[in-house]
Order: C-alpha cells, then structure tokens, then sequence
C-alpha cells in the first residue's frame, strides 16, 4: 500500500517537493493551498492574452551543484530561459552595471515549471489547513471552511514561518529557527512608451528596490517595481491608492521621466524576503511525529532557497520509507 504524504503550500518549497516525492512509485502526494493556483512568490499576474506581469520572484539562480539537474530539467522541457536584460546596480546616485550571474526566467511564464511540477498530483485549491491532528500515527487535516482530508502517513508544512508555527508547534516540540520576515509592496502597471537605459535594476539605499519593463505587444510598457522593506513598512496601513501614487513618484523621480498609466494595481508582499537564519538549518524535521517544514525562509528567502530546503528534506524523509 503506498504511503500518503500531504503538503500545505504549494509555493516553490512545496511544490518541487511534491515533484520529488511523486518520482517515488511507492508513495501517493496530496497538495494543499488556501489560494487558487499554485506558485507562491512566482505569482504571474495575467490581464489578458497578452499581457502578463511577474509580480513576485523576478528571476532564479542556481549556485548548488546538487539542483543542476532540476534545473536542466525545466530548461530541457521549455519552462526555462534566461533573463532577457541587462540589469544595472543603483547605489548612491550612481548607476553601473550588475553583475554577470547568471539568471533564469520561468518560460512561458514564471510559474509554468512550477505547474511542471505539480502535474498529475492531486491539488487542492483554496483550501486552508487551520487544523492538522494525529491518531494512531496517521494525519487528518482540518481546513477553515470545514472539510476534514485523512489518513496521511506524512505531513509537511511548506508555508511561512509566521503562517505556519502555530500549527506546529501544536503538534512538534521540534524547534524552528528565528527568522525576521519582511514585507515589499509591489506595482504593476502598463504605460505608454518611455525611453530608458537600463530595463531592470537593483536599487540600494532607497526607498524601492527592484524595477523590471518591457514591452508589451501593443508597443505600450509593463512594469514590476518592488519597495526596499523599511519603506514597506513605513506604507503598511496606507490604501493601494495612496501606496501606488507613493511608489509612482519615486520611480518617476530616480528615472527622472513622467508615467503615462494605462492600468496599475499594488499587491503587498508580507513575507518578501528573510533575515538571516543564524542556525544554518535547512529545514526542520521531527521523525517522531512523521512531520516535516520546508521553505524559501530557511535559506535565505529566494526560489533556489525554496528548491535547496526542499531537496535537503526529501533526501532525509524518503530514508523514513
């Protein structure tokens, strides 16, 4: 009989660890999130056919040897390309460029390796685990709308550490690292046709910190503008509107041009980015209990953090098998 292991989140952690799982013939995958897609900070915000905005993750690198084969993998199935611009560095008023690492974009959109992935597991959407409760060595997984999942051998968290702590340490005396989540407002918007020298940038000491364009098909722009955490939180409790008429004069400011919108909306990322997690642990894991947690902030806060705290988990919990 194949063992069940269910998963609560299906961002980048939770998502390449059901793909790893599901490479197992002995084990059967059930993947849980309280949203309607898949894809965690690789959201791809879609207003039509044509035009479509990476809202969170802008690109991933890989500088662990062990994920190159995954990384060619998604590569070798189309869902991968690299980052189409040159990116420059903005610090102290000067502007120079970043440097050459390489940096891979989701092809034909950010999160399609991600539903890669997940093809042919079992996915449920907006689906909120409040509730999970072990009896006789096996889960049952409560969600806020009142529907009960059971008889998982295995469960594992991947979700934000301040999403998800409560549940586990209800369940695990198993301890979790101490890690400050920051927050990022993102716009997005469409306007006319601007000159620029750089497309995308890296902005230090300053109230944004990340800009990408290009064109859209219509020969209009399209725009991601993420804010550096300090001034995130100085916006935390402002309306859209007002965030979006903050965030659109400093941009207008350091490019010294003038926006012509289309459309715009803002999105608030409450958990962007991490702090440095002190203990160096990659994930966290309590046998006795058959449960596990995994995610991008254990390593730092970025995709391949996600896929590297997954795949370090895997490679301990399928011993468990």
């Amino acid at each position: 009989m194949k063992k069940k292991i269910a998963i609560i989140g299906a961002g980048v952690s939770g998502a390449f660890f059901s793909y790893l799982l599901n490479q197992q013939e002995d084990l059967e995958v059930d993947l849980f999130d309280k949203s309607r897609g898949s894809g965690g900070r690789c959201a791809v915000k879609r207003y039509n056919e044509d035009d479509f905005i990476n809202m969170g993750a802008q690109f991933l690198t890989n500088k662990r040897k062990d994920l190159s084969f995954y990384f060619k993998e998604i590569k070798d199935n189309s869902l991968l390309d690299f980052f189409p611009d040159s990116i420059a560095y903005f610090k102290k008023g000067v502007w120079m460029k970043a440097n050459d690492t390489v940096r891979y974009v989701g092809r034909p959109h950010m999160n399609s390796f991600i539903k890669h992935w997940i093809k042919g597991i079992n996915f449920n959407t907006r689906c909120k685990v409040v509730k999970i409760i072990q009896n006789e060595k096996k889960w049952s997984l409560y969600t806020e709308s009142g529907e009960k999942y059971d008889n998982y051998d295995f469960c594992v968290f991947s979700l934000p550490l301040t999403q998800g702590k409560v549940i586990w340490f209800q369940n695990s005396k198993v301890q979790l690292p101490e890690v400050v989540m920051n927050p990022s407002w993102a716009l997005l918007l469409k306007s006319e046709k601007v000159d620029l020298k750089w497309r995308a940038a890296f902005i230090h000491d300053n109230k944004l910190s990340w800009f990408h364009t290009r064109e859209s098909k219509d020969s209009n722009m399209l725009w991601v503008i993420h804010t550096s955490p300090s001034w995130t939180k100085e916006l935390i409790d402002l309306s859209k509107e007002d965030v979006d008429k903050l965030i659109t004069n400093e941009v207008e400011k350091l490019l010294k041009i003038k926006i012509k919108k289309i459309f715009s909306e803002t999105h608030l990322w409450r958990f962007a980015s991490s702090g440095e997690n002190m203990s160096r642990q990659k994930f966290a894991l309590d046998e006795n209990k058959n449960l596990a947690y995994i995610g991008d902030w254990f390593c730092g806060g970025r995709c391949e953090g996600a896929m590297e705290s997954a795949l370090e988990c895997f490679q301990e919990v399928k011993k468990l098998f």
